[in-house]
């Protein structure tokens, strides 16, 4: 006797029906059932959002170090940080035109306090008659000691979900060695978190210097400041050290996949 088989251009084998009128509604269910506990039981990434489709102007000066950013007439203190699509920097664009007023469309990434905007290209960005801003004043700076975890801004910030965490790895290191703005997020006990950009000691873009350390839990000392409402910390990428054995384990899970999505402030 031969054994059934289904050839496709060939009538369906009547003694295989009750076998699939079965087994294809159980798979089905089957699938269901397992993509609604993923559903249920995978962490939410947070609250940022990236208006990939829905592109907006805004007009403001440009400041080019340590990392690309406009601020702006109605938020001057609140600058809006500068990328281009995919994991590509805007300093090549923006640099020249360091001091001066600029139209610029892109896409809009924003999470808790900060915000970034995505642009084309070189075309995205006009030049405008001048607006009277006062330059974004730095304030003193602090000594710190912070555990927490390195990320890349664009995609923690919301273009990428999750956008940290060792399953966010490898992305992270090339948006870095892109150019993408390293940021230190920390949370106290409470739950709160805080975001921080990352420079070198000189306050100049620090990226490159720290992809060892991307998405790991680290231990970081440096002199946090302000830039108007935005946050950073002066590091020695050298002194910059992972967390090992009790520290490790302490740490516990990814900062940016747990908890509040909020983002607090430095202290005061």
């Amino acid at each position: 006797m031969k054994t059934p088989f289904f050839v496709g251009y060939l009538p369906f084998p009547k003694v295989l029906k009750p076998l699939f009128q079965w087994a294809v509604p159980l798979l089905l269910l089957a699938s269901f059932a397992t993509a609604y506990i993923f559903a249920v039981v995978t962490k939410e990434a947070g609250t940022g959002t990236w208006n990939a489709f829905d592109p907006v102007t805004i007009t403001g000066v440009v400041r080019a170090k340590p990392y690309p950013m406009i601020a702006t007439a109605d938020r001057p203190n609140h600058p809006v940080l500068i990328v281009q699509l995919g994991k590509l920097d805007a300093t090549e664009i923006l640099a020249p035109l360091d001091g001066k007023t600029v139209s610029i469309e892109g896409f809009m990434i924003e999470r808790g306090p900060w915000q970034m905007m995505e642009i084309e290209g070189l075309h995205s960005v006009v030049e405008v008659a001048a607006v009277e801003l006062a330059p974004l004043v730095e304030s003193a700076s602090m000594f710190v000691s912070l555990v927490g975890e390195i990320v890349d801004s664009k995609c923690m910030l919301g273009v990428m979900k999750p956008g940290a965490g060792k399953v966010h790895r490898e992305c992270a290191e090339l948006c870095v060695m892109g150019g993408m703005p390293p940021m230190l997020l920390v949370k106290n006990d409470a739950g709160e978190k805080a975001a921080y950009l990352l420079v070198d000691q000189q306050g100049k873009a620090v990226g490159r210097r720290l992809i060892p350390h991307i998405a790991l839990p680290v231990a970081v000392e440096g002199f946090a400041f302000r830039m108007g409402d935005m946050t950073a910390i002066r590091v020695d990428p050298a002194m910059v050290q992972e967390l090992r054995g009790p520290a490790k384990v302490a740490f516990g899970e990814s900062i940016g996949m747990v908890g509040t999505s909020s983002f607090c402030r430095i202290p005061s």
